[in-house]
């Protein structure tokens, strides 16, 4: 299909990654899986609060800060922050799915369902 003048290879689709509820994420914390969970928050939207072994990572990080934290592409990685309006863990996972990490899921919900469905916070 020819699509003219209408078409534009500018445009940018959105990128679509999974998603973990809260009885997931505890299920997948709890089971032991290898998987990397990052909280996407910073500045003042950040008040340290973590969950369990959570490290930060904010939209935006370096590659090198990125590959630190997940060395490998396969990773199980989960991303949040702070409730399902928050856009930091989307522009997260966007990041992370251009640098080529494979396995990205959103916990949308983010840490303000977590506190509120009584699961144990770390301070960062």
């Amino acid at each position: 299909m020819d699509c003219g003048l209408q078409c534009s290879s500018t445009k940018t689709v959105p990128l679509e990654h999974g998603h973990v509820d809260t009885k997931g994420l505890v299920t997948l914390i709890s089971s032991k899986v290898p998987l990397v969970i990052l909280d996407a928050r910073q500045g003042k939207w950040d008040d340290g609060k973590r969950i369990a072994t959570a490290q930060t990572l904010p939209e935006g990080a370096t590659k090198e800060q990125i590959e630190t934290l997940i060395p490998s592409k396969n990773s199980l990685v989960v991303v949040y922050c702070s409730n399902s309006q928050c856009p930091a863990s989307n522009y997260l996972a966007n990041q992370l799915t251009e640098l080529g990490y494979l396995n990205i899921l959103k916990y949308k919900e983010g840490i303000q369902e977590w506190i509120n469905s009584g699961h144990p916070v770390r301070q960062a």
